[in-house]
């Protein structure tokens, strides 16, 4: 019974640190599929993406477009928008799990912004919507936190900022969309994306096997087994 309890416990606290210990970040490197191939391109070009797959999930274009980008991201390779219009791409896999960060970059010339909109959702309702603003070194977010990680790349002035909001984190959702707006001239560069499956249900059933292993370790004192060697 003593035995039971134990790994009763050991079984609960492995499944409460998975969802820190469980998060993929998707930095756009090998193992991973550009445009549903069998394995990820490590040559040194930048290629049209209309898809990359990593841990389980899939980055795909839905608007603009998008390059896979071997001389970019932080560190590169990443993803790079087209420039002037909304550029979107949606993120899934086969079931829940949460947005945890993003790094976002801009080239650093100046009078060239961009705008940026992270849209979480649940089926058919929005979770979250976190906004801002990358203006070369300068962000501005409304809700979240925007950290500068500076210049990185291969060179070209592209300034990377992490976007997180720890309030967010904490939904459940089933798909993630990361829409950049770039002023004309501008570009949008996308890398590590950071994700966590299925927090909620990991957790609960966490929880539940903590309650067993308390109530079979009391009956097990109970009764004199837990004294036993």
């Amino acid at each position: 019974m003593m035995r039971f309890s134990i790994a009763l416990l050991t079984a609960a606290a492995a499944l409460a640190m998975a969802p820190a210990a469980m998060a993929t970040t998707i930095n756009f490197t090998c193992p991973g599929s550009l445009n549903g191939g069998p394995t990820c391109t490590t040559s040194p070009t930048t290629q049209t993406m209309t898809s990359w797959s990593q841990g389980g999930y899939t980055v795909t274009p839905t608007a603009g477009s998008w390059d896979y980008n071997f001389f970019q991201g932080n560190p590169p390779p990443g993803s790079s928008s087209g420039t002037g219009v909304a550029q979107t791409i949606a993120v899934a896999n086969s079931g829940d799990f949460s947005f945890a960060s993003v790094d976002l970059g801009t080239l650093t010339a100046p009078n060239k912004s961009m705008t940026f909109s992270i849209v979480g959702d649940n089926g058919a309702t929005q979770e979250f919507d976190i906004t801002g603003t990358l203006n070369g070194s300068h962000c501005t977010i409304a809700v979240g936190t925007c950290s500068a990680n500076g210049l990185n790349g291969n060179g070209n002035g592209v300034y990377y900022f992490t976007i997180s909001d720890a309030a967010d984190s904490l939904f459940s959702i089933t798909a993630l969309d990361i829409t950049l707006t770039p002023t004309s001239g501008q570009y949008g560069y996308v890398d590590n994306i950071v994700l966590t499956p299925e927090p909620t249900s990991l957790l609960l059933l966490g929880t539940g096997l903590l309650g067993l292993a308390f109530l079979t370790f009391r009956k097990a004192k109970a009764s004199g087994l837990a004294l036993r060697t």
